[in-house]
């Protein structure tokens, strides 16, 4: 391992730590809003993502197991109407492109079914019928996905993505990216 990888691992346990300590892994209901409650979920699943991409990039085990958190993911919003004096989270509109946080929670989603498994378990190999179940899952979770992030593998990706690229392209690509590697992370002992 490089002196920046081991770098970039040590800062990022050091991060988790801090967040801990602050609480953030806790689903934390006493003395705050719905605003800070959702601010502080986002947090810790966005250390939660960096903890999975550069372990698994650094072929380490994750800082954060599975099962060592009680923090749930965060919620969709609609970022043009929510603020720390909410009182709901505003939902944002199905074909919504602008200020929400759809492409964030349907990543955290994914995560919530890529931590099943821990690293050992991968490293060690699933059993089939596993495979077969967290295949499903990952199945239902691209059928509930919203339809801007859905990418239809059967037609030519220019004529699905090109020319007019944008940002929610980019997104999907990056989340089914994800759900793919997972997949042969997942089939490829088999």
């Amino acid at each position: 391992m490089t002196v920046v990888e081991q770098t970039i691992y040590k800062e990022l346990g050091k991060c988790v730590s801090v967040a801990r300590g602050m609480g953030l892994d806790l689903e934390e209901d006493e003395g705050m809003g719905i605003w800070e409650k959702e601010m502080r979920r986002r947090v810790w699943w966005q250390l939660m993502m960096f903890d999975q991409q550069i372990s698994e990039n650094m072929g380490r085990l994750p800082i954060i197991p599975p099962g060592t958190y009680a923090c749930k993911p965060p919620s969709e919003a609609d970022e043009s109407v929510f603020g720390p004096t909410a009182t709901a989270i505003p939902k944002p509109p199905e074909t919504a492109k602008g200020y929400n946080t759809t492409y964030f929670a349907s990543k955290c989603q994914l995560l919530t079914i890529i931590k099943t498994l821990s690293f050992a378990q991968l490293e060690e190999g699933v059993t089939l019928e596993l495979a077969r179940q967290l295949d499903a899952r990952l199945s239902n979770w691209r059928t509930a996905l919203p339809a801007q992030y859905k990418i239809d593998f059967r037609e030519k990706p220019e004529d699905t993505m090109f020319p007019d690229l944008d940002i929610v392209d980019v997104q999907a690509c990056d989340l089914h990216i994800m759900a793919n590697v997972f997949l042969l992370r997942l089939w490829l002992p088999f």
